[in-house]
């Protein structure tokens, strides 16, 4: 009888977003969205399910109500595979041209697509919890994240007190699972409490947690599943702060908008012409004293150190996480400061602005620029003709022959860039005017592609050699200059060589974790039949704005749904 007492259905490890939405969908199908097959599952067809629910922390769904700023963005109206850039990048191909995995690429979309943003809003409505949403960000009508943990509490609870389903769910709170085997049939737990426990279905839900060296805890739910046979993609912080190898301290504290990119070269080709872009994200970035902050810098932390093709140059497993998870110096950040602009546009603005502010020697084009080029990309109203317009702008190729002084260059900037910002590129860009004495054998564009690429990191795929000589030849031992068509390119481009990320102390989450291909798109392991795994501790991690929580969401109900399925159907084929 005492061994009857220790057998469950089904055993959950770990009580966070993922595990208690598992759990949560098996007791309450109720709550499920309106599509979902409700008279499947109809309490007649339900023989009582006995659930166990075991959390090493003190608290169910503890890290859930300090999520967001304690704001709690629950989801996210416009979900994409693109989002979630650890399996988009390897899984969509975009490294070396690899060929799909499709065990791998089934998974997450069929499990974004069993689960849609309107099924997160249609959940936690049936729940009884409002919402909002900010440019498409999900949050609770209180902005509490007190409040979606209190309901989804409630709901839990609730289920227990009435018995509407007959399904029971005890919680181990401040419980760990020191070990776990599998006879080929059955799991066998042992507890922290030197207690066992047996189940036919095991799900691991606890998380990816590591330590500070990049290590998972004993204990943890990675170290439980390797301990079961299965594999795992390096764990490494994620949405994290990236650190510049030449940091820009000057302006630390400036925030500006703009799009930035990851992107991994290879090592022999550092102009970046066979280089992979890893993910992008546009918005406010924070300059800091050891490299960039905010949401986009966030997003794209999410997609270094992915594993790529054969071929490829990738971060050494043993130097992620340590001292600010160190990447190789293939991988960088390139900076659009006008995403919004063509370079062509931002070309006629520079010229206008510079024509407006400081004596110039190009006038040239100037009355043209003033009265013509400002408005085109302003209002539909010009004095000349738009058909003109775009004549006149494609005949400027002349914009790499124009070029600004010092002062040409800050008058051009003004209202465009921050004053301290524009000073900073400035700076770099002209770093080389003075050449050091070990480089007295280099001339012309040689020079330039040294000084210009090592030191500041900018575009050098972006200096053409007839521009770099001739500008040489301008500046060296004179005032120093930049013609128009770099200075926009640069502006358009402005690369930044990365030296890794904040260490895990400064993540929000983690990236890394079980590989994919080892699951079925119900989150059962293909080759451990009745084991599940969902939520973080996949190699799944989305960026910055709801995503890792619809992952939750989706990955839990997907394996709940199917666990009933089969348990309430006595064991009956799971969906493959």
């Amino acid at each position: 009888m005492k061994d009857m007492k220790l057998k469950f259905d089904v055993i959950i490890v770990g009580g966070g977003a993922a595990g208690f939405t598992t759990a949560l969908s098996i007791i309450r199908p109720d709550l499920w969205p309106a599509h979902f097959p409700r008279s499947v599952y109809s309490s007649n067809n339900l023989r009582p399910l006995r659930i166990l629910l075991i959390e090493a922390q003190s608290d169910l769904l503890r890290k859930l109500a300090a999520t967001g700023n304690g704001r709690c963005n629950l989801g996210n109206l416009h979900v994409t595979a693109a989002d979630y850039p650890t399996f988009t990048v390897v899984d969509g191909c975009k490294v070396d041209g690899c060929k799909p995995d499709d065990l791998t690429k089934d998974l997450p979309v069929q499990a974004l697509n069993f689960w849609s943003p309107r099924d997160t809003v249609n959940w936690f409505l049936n729940m009884g919890l409002a919402l909002t949403a900010e440019e498409g960000r999900l949050y609770p009508y209180t902005k509490r994240a007190a409040s979606v943990r209190d309901v989804m509490l409630n709901c839990f609870w609730s289920s227990q007190r009435d018995n509407t389903w007959q399904n029971t769910c005890e919680v181990y709170c401040d419980t760990a699972v020191k070990s776990v085997s599998y006879d080929g049939n059955k799991f066998k737990l042992l507890l922290s409490s030197d207690r066992c426990v047996i189940t036919d279905k095991l799900v691991l839900a606890a998380g990816g947690e590591v330590q500070p060296s990049g290590k998972h805890f004993a204990g943890s739910g990675l170290a439980l599943a390797e301990s079961l046979g299965l594999v795992l993609d390096q764990p490494r912080p994620a949405l994290v702060p990236l650190q510049l190898k030449h940091p820009l301290k000057r302006v630390a504290g400036l925030r500006c908008h703009g799009k930035l990119t990851v992107r991994r070269l290879n090592r022999t080709d550092i102009a970046g012409a066979d280089g992979i872009d890893l993910f992008s994200d546009q918005g406010e970035i924070l300059f800091t004293d050891y490299g960039l902050s905010g949401i986009p810098a966030l997003s794209c932390a999410a997609a270094l150190g992915v594993p790529a093709g054969p071929e490829s140059v990738t971060v050494a497993s043993d130097s992620v996480g340590k001292k600010g998870g160190k990447s190789l110096l293939e991988e960088v950040a390139i900076l659009d400061f006008f995403p919004e602009w063509s370079e062509m546009k931002l070309s006629a603005q520079l010229v206008y602005n510079a024509s407006v502010h400081a004596k110039s020697t190009f006038s040239a084009d100037v009355d043209y620029y003033q009265a013509n080029c400002q408005t085109d990309y302003r209002s539909k109203e010009s004095s000349a003709s738009r058909a003109d317009i775009k004549q006149r702008l494609s005949e400027l190729s002349h914009y790499d022959q124009i070029y600004f002084t010092e002062n040409e260059y800050q008058a051009a900037c003004s209202g465009l860039l921050d004053l301290n910002l524009s000073k900073e590129i400035w700076y770099r860009l002209n770093n080389f005017a003075k050449p050091k004495s070990s480089d007295k054998h280099l001339t012309g564009q040689n020079y330039q592609y040294k000084h210009r690429g090592d030191f500041c990191g900018v575009a050098v795929e972006n200096y053409k050699p007839s521009t770099l000589g001739r500008e040489y030849r301008q500046s060296i031992g004179g005032e120093p200059v930049i013609s128009v068509a770099e200075l926009s390119s640069t502006l358009k481009h402005f690369v930044m060589m990365l030296a890794g990320t904040k260490d895990y102390s400064n993540a929000q989450t983690n990236a890394g974790g079980l590989k994919l291909k080892q699951f079925k798109t119900n989150f059962e392991a293909r080759n451990i039949p009745g084991l599940y795994a969902v939520g973080e501790i996949l190699s799944v991690t989305g960026v910055c704005g709801g995503y890792n929580l619809h992952w939750a969401w989706a990955s839990g109900s997907r394996a709940g749904l199917d666990l009933l399925r089969r348990l309430s159907e006595g064991n009956a084929r799971s969906i493959t």
